[in-house]
């Protein structure tokens, strides 16, 4: 039953508790999304209800207030006491407006909040040759367009310095499997619930370019690489962008002291003799934290691994001091985590929907993967 609206103040007061009411069942939600398993299913159903059944109740309020305010204009005696009315009322119909705008989203919310009751099982990889014929032939021209612009940015010749200490020349990886390994290791993260900012090294990073696409899954990347003249290129390509948290330096992966420093580590087999690989290999997972993600694109590693102490997660992914048993509970664990990757917030303006949106993209879900129409 609906309380009566008499009074400004009784429009005020009601529309405090649905607001209130409100706010415990999207608590109620976000504790349960938290959870990386064994959510409450009842828990969600039950507030998702309880919300729709609000959102009805703050229609009807609405068309209270609207009710309400047509018959004290009518009571109006003259133009200044109409100036008056509609002054006191100023405040309470922008408040009213706004959450009604608020209200009007809820069936988009609850259907991201659907998709993780229970969530599908996705790998971490999918092979080339099951994309869509349009897909796989855009992607290969998307790889050829970054080839291209990889060698722009670095046309140095490799030193003879770098090519004396058995570095490969500046290798690009395509684009297209770099984001995979990316993805991979970003999907990896967020199950873990890793706290604080990510950092992400690239070990022979040459001019950065993969370094400077990495800060789109994580908060930061650093990379260095041997060559003097790889180096400064890297730096003048940064410098293109003021606001990027990248850096790039002049360093020999046998001699790096600061792997423990980062929590993603990507290394695409920098050097090409291979008792100066395994020199690199061993000193990057001795002193890597463990539970380090490695990214490792390269069959001598794959190798490997295992005599390291590392796990594979999935593909050329790994963990550093990890067993395999652990590291395949991380990868089903991962294999939960929604495919969405949006690492600033939807909008800078908050909604009471706000914390559900925080949450759903901790675990990999956007509004941009929810079906437009709900399943209730």
């Amino acid at each position: 039953m609906h309380p009566q609206l008499d009074t400004l103040d009784a429009v005020r007061v009601h529309y405090d508790v649905l607001r209130d009411r409100l706010m415990t069942e999207v608590d109620r939600i976000v504790q349960e999304l938290t959870k990386t398993s064994r959510r409450n299913t009842s828990t969600l159903h039950a507030a998702s209800t309880t919300i729709d059944g609000l959102c009805r109740d703050y229609q009807t309020f609405m068309m209270q207030v609207s009710a309400l305010r047509v018959r004290e204009e009518a009571t109006c005696s003259d133009r200044g006491d109409l100036l008056s009315m509609r002054h006191a009322w100023g405040e309470v119909t922008a408040r009213t407006g706004l959450f009604q705008q608020e209200i009007n989203r809820w069936r988009e919310y609850r259907e991201l909040v659907h998709q993780q009751i229970k969530p599908k099982r996705t790998k971490l990889y999918h092979p080339d040759e099951k994309l869509h014929g349009n897909t796989l032939s855009q992607t290969l021209a998307s790889d050829d367009i970054f080839d291209k612009l990889h060698a722009m940015i670095n046309p140095q010749p490799q030193s003879d310095a770098a090519s004396d200490h058995a570095c490969f020349p500046d290798i690009g990886l395509s684009n297209s499997v770099f984001h995979q390994h990316l993805h991979a290791a970003y999907r990896l993260l967020l199950a873990q619930r890793r706290q604080g900012p990510i950092r992400f090294l690239d070990v022979g990073c040459g001019a950065g370019l993969k370094v400077y696409t990495a800060l789109r899954y994580f908060d930061e990347a650093q990379g260095f690489d041997f060559d003097a003249g790889y180096v400064e290129a890297g730096k003048r390509f940064l410098a293109l962008d003021n606001e990027a948290n990248a850096e790039i330096f002049e360093q020999d992966a046998l001699t790096y002291d600061s792997y423990a420093d980062f929590d993603v580590i990507y290394f695409y087999r920098p050097a090409r003799d291979f008792d100066v690989l395994s020199e690199m290999e061993d000193r990057i997972v001795d002193l890597s934290k463990p539970g380090t993600v490695l990214i490792a694109p390269y069959e001598r590693f794959s190798s490997r691994f295992e005599d390291l102490g590392c796990g594979q997660v999935d593909g050329h992914v790994y963990l550093s001091h990890t067993s395999q048993r652990q590291a395949d509970v991380w990868r089903r664990k991962a294999e939960l985590i929604g495919q969405y990757v949006l690492k600033d917030p939807e909008s800078p303006l908050r909604t009471i929907w706000s914390p559900i949106a925080d949450v759903s993209r901790q675990n990999g879900y956007d509004l941009r993967g929810a079906y437009k129409k709900p399943r209730y």
